[in-house]
């Protein structure tokens, strides 16, 4: 069975390090429907008061070896703020793209 992370499937309208994510889930369904009223603005910050970790190097996960480099997305995401129209994702590719909503419980 695939798993599947489909913020979507998420009744609260939330992600872990997206808690307004209904509003920005709408700004963007507008966007890709060309019905947007305004640009998207994507802002990604460091959270005030941690120690940001950073993205994983692209293609790290070269060698098969994912735990590690899903927690090191798990750390990023936790220490960065994801203002305006920012969503948390990761995509990782193995034999196809996979976009990975960061906070979602998989299904």
């Amino acid at each position: 069975m695939e798993a599947s992370l489909n913020p979507q499937q998420d009744s609260g309208g939330s992600l872990e390090f997206k808690l307004d994510f209904e509003g920005t889930r709408s700004r963007w369904a507008a966007f890709w429907k060309g019905q947007n009223q305004r640009p998207l603005v994507s802002i990604v910050l460091p959270r005030l008061g941690v120690k940001p970790i950073g993205y994983p190097p692209y293609l790290s996960w070269w060698d098969g070896n994912l735990p590690p480099i899903l927690d090191q997305i798990e750390a990023w995401a936790e220490t960065h703020e994801f203002l305006g129209d920012a969503v948390p994702f990761a995509t990782i590719c193995l034999e196809v793209y996979r976009i990975v909503w960061v906070g979602c419980t998989p299904t």
